[in-house]
């Protein structure tokens, strides 16, 4: 088997290529095993280098190494083709990486060592319009949140997470709700939401977990829908939802658990879409669901779900 690591040397706060690129060398000695290591330059470089690697090994058992963030995991997830003799690690490097906060201890994903001896874990996969993704997907203010971090990030001084909840508190109380067409399983939930979002992972953008009970392997995606709020219910509303208190917020959240969801906006505009830390902007009617057991996560010996 062939492992290739994929590094976006711009997740997180510091470079970690060259400290990464050493350690693969002395684990490839330790370990007898044959390493190709790749450095992303640009956006989209990821899923280029992921495409070729599949079409120059078709046929034989590769393991990707995404060394990086939420993001970049999700593109080169998305760009694995054929996918049936692909394995994918996570290496996590990034501000956040959303997923392995479903685990009971994240902290062995944290030594490389333990990811490239691990073994395979099966996870449900999620699948939007022909889009995959593991965690989480969202429209509207969740989608929006993320895309303002970056004016907020001069906070992260004080909390790593506070640009997150401090954004959200402002596009709750700037933005409004948007009339959205939605069937999920068959039954009608159409309405205007600040938010509609799915989710399999339970956390998303480092501390917003509305859905607390959503797992990445029990055949079901958690679907999410927030109302629009009063001015003056802003602050608290956005603490309970970061916080998945769906008793506090009563019938301003609906949460589904669902295999597939339609939708569509009533207006017909165009919906940006943030999966996984990254934008999509769609058109139409739109559809997610679930595969079970669909992906094959290399994840350090005895790991465990929460």
């Amino acid at each position: 088997m062939k492992h290739i690591f994929i590094v976006n040397p711009i997740a997180g706060n510091t470079d970690k290529s060259e400290e990464i690129r050493t350690e693969i060398i002395q684990l490839s000695k330790e370990l007898s095993i044959e390493t190709l290591f790749f450095i992303v330059e640009y956006e989209g470089h990821e899923e280029y280098i992921t495409e070729k690697v599949c079409d120059a090994f078709r046929g034989e058992k590769i393991r990707i190494y995404a060394c990086s963030g939420s993001g970049t995991f999700q593109r080169i997830l998305d760009a694995i083709k054929p996918f049936k003799d692909v394995e994918i690690a996570c290496y996590p490097c990034g501000f956040t990486n959303d997923l392995l906060k479903c685990f009971k201890d994240s902290e062995p994903f944290y030594k490389l060592r333990n990811i490239v001896e691990g073994v395979p874990l099966c996870l449900d996969m999620a699948e939007f319009d022909g889009k995959r993704f593991c965690n989480a997907l969202s429209i509207g203010m969740t989608a929006r949140v993320i895309g303002d971090i970056d004016s907020y990030s001069f906070i992260t001084k004080f909390n790593r997470n506070f640009p997150y909840w401090f954004s959200s508190i402002v596009d709750v109380l700037t933005k409004h709700a948007i009339g959205y067409d939605i069937d999920i399983d068959g039954v009608d939930y159409s309405g205007e939401y600040l938010l509609v979002s799915a989710f399999n992972g339970w956390v998303y953008g480092g501390n917003i977990s509305p859905a607390k009970n959503a797992k990445p392997n029990d055949g079901y995606l958690d679907f999410v829908m927030f109302k629009q709020v009063k001015t003056f219910e802003a602050a608290m509303c956005t603490k309970a939802f970061c916080a998945g208190d769906a008793e506090w917020l009563g019938d301003r959240m609906i949460i589904v658990r669902g295999r597939k969801m339609r939708f569509s906006r009533k207006d017909g505009h165009d919906m940006v879409c943030n999966i996984d830390g990254e934008f999509y902007k769609t058109s139409g009617t739109s559809e997610i669901s679930i595969k079970t057991n669909g992906l094959k996560l290399i994840v350090p010996k005895d790991t465990e779900f929460k």
